[in-house]
């Protein structure tokens, strides 16, 4: 999705801004998996691994949230994540926030970071935005 994303923006000259680089996403990510069980992060990544060798999107249900627009993005439930989640909204939305004063935008994150209290969504709309979802073609 990322690469599409960045092929299209291309293709019509538009900028892209990044919301953390690829070094902050890897130190995340093993700070992430440092506090957990093995057999917790084993589990995790058998699930992708078993996701990935089906090479059935149409069995993935996040795919089919997506092209429903089916989402349930608990607005009301407090985020479990502080470290992938919280803290990088709240580091993002300081982007986004000048950024959507300069002009409009495109955000795209992945589903966890528009949910929960601490989500994309409710910080925009704590800010005064109107938050609208459009329907993907």
């Amino acid at each position: 999705m990322d690469d599409y994303i960045a092929s299209k923006s291309s293709e019509k000259n538009i900028e892209r801004y990044g919301l953390e680089t690829t070094e902050e996403q890897i130190d995340l990510i093993n700070k992430d998996v440092e506090g957990m069980p093995r057999k917790n992060h084993k589990r995790r990544l058998s699930n992708i691994l078993e996701k990935i060798r089906m090479q059935n999107v149409i069995a993935c249900e996040e795919i089919n949230w997506y092209s429903e627009m089916a989402m349930d993005y608990q607005l009301n439930i407090p985020c479990s994540n502080e470290l992938m989640l919280t803290d990088r909204n709240d580091k993002w939305m300081t982007k986004i926030s000048k950024l959507l004063a300069e002009k409009n935008c495109f955000i795209a994150v992945g589903l966890s970071h528009l949910m929960y209290e601490c989500g994309l969504i409710n910080q925009l709309m704590e800010l005064g935005y109107t938050v609208t979802p459009i329907k993907v073609k």
